[in-house]
C-alpha cells in the first residue's frame, strides 16, 4: 500500500467515526534534534513510550526487573565429567566480566564499552552492561569450577561432583588473550 492510499484510508475510517473530515495535518510537535541520529532518537522516543506503556497497564519492564538490555550466545556442553560453558564476549576486555555460582545458578556478568566518537549509523553489536543467570543441574562441583577468556569466548568449565556447592562461589577469569 502506499502512503497516499494508506492516508486515504486513514481519512475515511476518520470520517466512519467522528462524521468529521480529517483535520490537517500541523507542524511536528517534537522534531527531532539536528545533533542526534534519526534512529536512536526515534528508538529512544520508543523506548519511553513502552516504559510508559508498562507503568499504565501496571507491568515491570526489563530494566525494571533488574535484567539487561542484552544477552550474549552461549553454548552448553556437557561431557561425562564436566558441563563446559562457552559464552560468546567479543570485545570485553578480561577486567569487565565476572562469574560466581550460587545456589545451582552460575551468573555472568559483563560490561562491552561503547563505541568511542562518532555517530553511529548502523548498529548489530550490543554495548553496555549484561546479566546471565543459568540455571545448572545437580552434581556441579563448584569449588573446582574454572574460567578462561580465549578469542572473544570466557570458556567455563564446572565439573560434575555431588550436589550444589554451598553459598556463593567467585571464579576466577583467566584471559589468555595477548
Amino acid at each position: 500500500m502506499q502512503v497516499e492510499q494508506a492516508l486515504d484510508e486513514v481519512g475515511r475510517l476518520y470520517r466512519s467515526i467522528t462524521g468529521a473530515e480529517l483535520p490537517e495535518p500541523r507542524e511536528t510537535a517534537h522534531p527531532i534534534p539536528q545533533d542526534r541520529d534519526p534512529a536512536d532518537y526515534v528508538q529512544s522516543q520508543l523506548n519511553t513510550l513502552f516504559q510508559a506503556g508498562c507503568t499504565l497497564f501496571g507491568y515491570r519492564s526489563q530494566a525494571q526487573l533488574g535484567q539487561s538490555g542484552w544477552t550474549p550466545r552461549v553454548n552448553a556442553v556437557e561431557s561425562a565429567r564436566e558441563w563446559r560453558i562457552e559464552v560468546e564476549v567479543s570485545g570485553i576486555p578480561a577486567t569487565e566480566l565476572a562469574a560466581q555460582l550460587s545456589a545451582g545458578v552460575l551468573t555472568v556478568r559483563g560490561r562491552r564499552p561503547q563505541t568511542d566518537g562518532g555517530a553511529v549509523r548502523h548498529c548489530e553489536i550490543p554495548s553496555g552492561a549484561f546479566i546471565l543467570r543459568l540455571p545448572l543441574p545437580p552434581g556441579v562441583d563448584g569449588s573446582r569450577s574454572q574460567a578462561q577468556l580465549r578469542d572473544g569466548l570466557l570458556i567455563m568449565r564446572l565439573p560434575k561432583g555431588d550436589g550444589y556447592a554451598e553459598g556463593e562461589r567467585a571464579i576466577g577469569i583467566e584471559s589468555t588473550n595477548k
